[in-house]
């Protein structure tokens, strides 16, 4: 019989069952009749009919054996026998449940949350050719004094280094960067301005904004949910003021309406034009750090005119407002192709320090950092901390683990005469180890689904409470995450291991004598 009809006799063992008595008795009957015809009495003829056969639960178990697969029917046996087990023991059960839910409760909440802030990739085409522009200094320098607007300095490795330009430093870096011989595939801009006021159908409201180049959405390869993006046109001084929200604001603010492209949006005062809508997975390029609404570059001189009314920050080489991002070529891994972009950013920002020898001689170099991440800001500040959160919970877990297997060894102990009958009764080891190993498992999927259900929820709780301190911390966070799933598996092998596999092993090596002795 081939296997899979085995596994259909294992999966519907009634009818099964069923069909090995009507064919015993089959066979019975014909015996039967064939030894009436000699001349046997009925009484006699059924009784050597049956003799005949022998063992009749015997024969049934060998015909069971070749069309089942056996491992599949002691399995249910053994969970039937756990449960029953378990619910015999509700007080040792409900501690052995709440210890390991609680751990693994805890671990995967703070783990969704590691997963969120510090491992999720950008949800763009190819996050891995994306490097993000820095420079870098000797440390306790300060190249840009009180000109710099965006970006943010911070010491490492002995130096201080920076992520914001002037204008005219991204069009040089654009310019030689995407040529035949440069680099990069696409070069972008972008800069964050904070909550901005917006006033949409008579209503007003606050609206986390950001200013970018006209190529941003092109470069990492965001398609609009609906509408477009912007063109090159959209990012000239004087062009009509347009913009693009972003999924959650729209849908938010404007309840899902599709006819909001072409509309007005009152921003500071200025009326601009919805172009589009962003893909709902797309928060911006700042984890933690949601985008409502994107405004190309052009448009600053009329949302923000006091950053600097007296001069044009696209043009002022001394003012550094904006971040860099480019995307590698296909196939560019070699980091020293950027000695000809360091070139440009240093005659760039010479003009700005001419007249101070001190900080121009300060100016070290540019370097590309990965940014299949997004701008690390938050993975900088929280990184450590969240760590260190997750290490102290897993040791929670470990310690729980512990305790059960000790709860698990003394139970086993308490056993020891049921073992004993078994294994006088001709029990394998092996087929102990199982019977106990599959009540651990058992265990230990209740302890996973209770696990969830406390960690999903509270992984929602960390993140809205962070975020009460760390703007929008919802980046990439899902209900349905599989993140979550993977990691409660992951300490369900670790429950069903170290708390079951060994009291197991223990327990069966009892010798049936001294386990069935009196005392």
């Amino acid at each position: 019989m081939s296997w899979i009809n085995r596994l259909v006799g294992s999966l519907r063992k009634r009818p099964l069952e069923n069909n090995l008595d009507d064919e015993l008795q089959f066979h019975i009957e014909m015996r039967t009749r064939e030894f009436i015809a000699s001349g046997m009495t009925p009484k006699e003829a059924r009784h050597r009919a049956q003799r005949l056969f022998g063992n009749q639960v015997l024969l049934k178990e060998r015909t069971r054996d070749m069309d089942t697969i056996g491992w599949i029917e002691t399995l249910g046996q053994d969970l039937r026998y756990g449960l029953r087990s378990l619910r015999k023991s509700p007080g040792f059960a409900t501690v052995v449940i709440l210890s390991l839910a609680l751990g693994i409760g805890a671990n995967t909440a703070i783990f969704t949350l590691i997963d969120a802030v510090l491992l999720k990739m950008l949800p763009v085409k190819n996050p891995q050719q994306l490097v993000l522009l820095r420079w870098a200094v000797p440390a306790g320098q300060h190249p840009m004094g009180s000109r710099w607007m965006d970006g943010s300095t911070w010491e490492e490795q002995g130096k201080g280094v920076g992520t914001s330009f002037s204008h005219p430093t991204y069009q040089e870096i654009r310019a030689h960067g995407t040529g035949k011989a440069g680099m990069f595939s696409g070069v972008l801009a972008f800069t964050g301005i904070g909550d901005l006021n917006a006033l949409a159908n008579g209503e007003a409201s606050l609206a986390s904004a950001q200013l970018v180049s006209a190529n941003y959405f092109s470069v990492l390869s965001i398609n609009p949910a609906i509408g477009r993006t912007f063109v090159e046109s959209d990012d000239k001084l004087g062009s009509a003021p347009v913009g693009v929200i972003s999924d959650r604001y729209w849908k938010g603010r404007f309840g899902g309406d599709r006819s909001i492209v072409g509309k007005a949006i009152v921003i500071n005062g200025v009326p601009v034009t919805v172009v589009g809508v962003t893909p709902p997975e797309f928060f911006g390029l700042r984890p933690g750090s949601a985008i409502n609404i994107s405004l190309p570059l052009s448009i600053q001189p009329l949302i923000l005119p006091r950053w600097d009314p007296k001069v044009s920050l696209f043009t002022a080489a001394d003012h550094w407002w904006v971040l860099i991002m480019g995307r590698l070529k296909p196939g560019v891994l070699d980091r020293q192709l950027v000695a000809g972009l360091d070139t440009v950013f240093k005659q760039s920002a010479t003009e700005r320090f001419a007249a101070d020898p001190e900080e121009r001689a300060a100016i070290a170099s540019l370097e590309l950092v990965p940014a299949s991440q997004g701008i690390d800001d938050l993975r900088r500040q929280f990184s450590r901390p969240l760590l260190i959160l997750m290490g102290m919970v897993g040791m929670v877990l470990l310690i729980a683990c512990a305790n059960v297997a000790s709860l698990l060894l003394a139970r086993a102990t308490a056993r020891q005469r049921e073992i004993g009958v078994r294994l006088s009764l001709g029990a394998a080891r092996g087929r102990l180890i199982r019977q106990l190993l599959t009540e651990s498992i058992l265990l230990a999927w209740l302890i996973v689904a209770i696990g969830l259900a406390l960690g999903i929820p509270a992984s929602f709780a960390a993140t809205h409470f962070a975020a009460s301190t760390i703007s929008d911390l919802l980046y990439g966070l899902k209900a349905n995450d599989v993140t979550s799933v993977v990691i409660a598996c992951a300490a369900l092998v670790v429950v069903s291991g170290v708390a079951g596999y060994l009291p197991a092993l223990r327990a069966s090596r009892i010798d049936p004598i001294v386990a069935l002795r009196d005392d």
